[in-house]
């Protein structure tokens, strides 16, 4: 991972180091105790190999840890495009697997929070969302140029945690996965076929 010389209270990456150092914190590398991911756009992201997302949040879930996700409900009005279907498939198997979701349709927020079993903590906050354009490789041509600062610093993480809890996850406009399916239904039938 290339850095920059900084803080050390704070690291300021590109997005493909964003993608390392969540892969790092969701791989096989440590347990995690607690996981929240707030990403506006998602995609069941393949880190270079070594495990699908879905793979991995299942794997630290069987293992004890609790993962929270914030996002976007799967984009368009019908439910008949290949986007809807791709996050709600997405959606679908983490929720199936354990991981607590909730959906937000204003959100644009990114943020990467995690604590492990060890009491060691990292907070990433900028703007990769957790698809293969936002964690791509710096210089490629089909990729975002993103940028995010990583800490480690426990006021930092409390803060943020704070302010999702009750601001993003507290949002009036928030939802929980099961109530949006609910409320989706004729959406969510249409994608898998139905009429």
């Amino acid at each position: 991972m290339t850095r920059v010389q900084s803080s050390p209270l704070a690291t300021p990456v590109l997005g493909d180091d964003v993608a390392m150092e969540v892969f790092q914190w969701i791989g096989a590398f440590r347990a995690l105790r607690e996981a929240l991911v707030i990403s506006y756009n998602m995609q069941d992201y393949d880190f270079w190999g070594h495990g699908q997302l879905s793979y991995l949040l299942r794997r630290q879930i069987s293992n004890g840890a609790k993962i929270t996700l914030l996002t976007t409900p799967p984009p368009g009005r019908k439910g008949t495009k290949k986007a809807f279907k791709d996050k709600l498939s997405l959606l679908e198997n983490l929720n199936q697997n354990g991981v607590e979701i909730h959906l937000n349709e204003q959100l644009h927020a990114k943020a990467y929070i995690f604590l492990d079993d060890r009491e060691l903590l990292m907070t990433i906050v900028g703007s990769p969302n957790l698809t293969s354009r936002g964690f791509g490789v710096r210089g490629t041509s089909d990729n975002w140029l993103e940028l995010a600062l990583l800490t480690s610093d426990p006021d930092v993480y409390q803060a943020t945690v704070a302010l999702v809890t009750k601001k993003l996850l507290g949002h009036s406009e928030t939802v929980d996965f099961a109530t949006w399916v609910i409320s989706n239904q004729n959406k969510i039938a249409l994608a898998k076929g139905g009429t």
